[in-house]
């Protein structure tokens, strides 16, 4: 795929969908250095050349300045991986009523409770995550076969406390939406999963699903696992570190 990318590439150098759809080839195969300026010749995904960077250093930076091109959606992220509840808090009214892309389906609530949780204001939390819950089996109702509300209802059901109930819903989407069948929604699934494998304090279940999410070519890699916001209760866990540091650096 690579090879013939490139031969395209070289037949019409100025064709930007060509250099756009190349880069997020590399980047799945996490060869972000690689991607990166094949990203500024496409032109128009200004969100993946500004994960691509992120992915590569670790350094979110140029999303917090705003003077970055990229979605607050995207600025949203840097702020919670930053723990920057303050600034995730005042980017909310700027985001949309539910966030949909290839490989999420999440109402607002539910970002919302994450902000609030994060910032200490419990009650506001459950109340959005049981808006979020209840948004999300509405959603289920109409498309039965939308793994991704299921992921964000395993994930509100998490932030409620019913543990065992978000474990089974994540395990459910992981089962009928595998990362082997599908390498843009299957590994989000993955990471739900281990997500809530985290709030539990199950680590080691937590890890073993992310050595699965990180053996395969997708848009993670350890980078980006490290720092974010829903892996908070992972670190410092010497078995998670471990990971970490074994799949850095790791390209396909």
């Amino acid at each position: 795929a690579i090879e013939s990318m490139e031969r395209a590439i070289a037949l019409n150098p100025r064709a930007r969908s060509i250099q756009a759809q190349h880069a997020a080839t590399l980047h799945i195969l996490r060869r972000f250095e690689e991607a990166i300026p094949y990203y500024v010749r496409g032109g128009d995904r200004p969100d993946q050349l500004a994960r691509a960077r992120w992915a590569l250093t670790g350094d979110a930076s140029h999303l917090e300045r705003g003077d970055a091109d990229v979605s607050d959606r995207l600025r949203w992220e840097a702020a919670m991986h930053k723990g920057d509840w303050d600034g995730a808090s005042d980017l909310l009214r700027s985001l949309p009523d539910v966030f949909v892309s290839a490989w999420a389906w999440q109402p607002i609530e539910l970002i919302e409770g994450w902000v609030y949780e994060g910032a200490g204001r419990h009650e506001e939390a459950q109340a959005a995550f049981e808006a979020a819950a209840r948004r999300a089996r509405d959603r289920l109702e109409v498309e039965p076969e939308d793994e991704r509300a299921r992921g964000s209802l395993a994930l509100a059901l998490a932030g409620l406390g019913d543990l065992d109930g978000a474990i089974r819903t994540a395990e459910l989407a992981v089962e009928r939406q595998p990362a082997f069948a599908d390498v843009v929604q299957g590994p989000h699934r993955l990471f739900e999963l281990a997500a809530i494998h985290a709030r539990t304090g199950h680590v080691e279940e937590a890890v073993s699903v992310l050595e699965t999410l990180l053996s395969t070519p997708n848009m993670y890699n350890a980078v980006r696992i490290e720092g974010e916001f829903l892996m908070r209760p992972l670190r410092g866990e010497p078995v998670f570190e471990a990971l970490i540091e074994r799949e850095r650096g790791r390209v396909f």
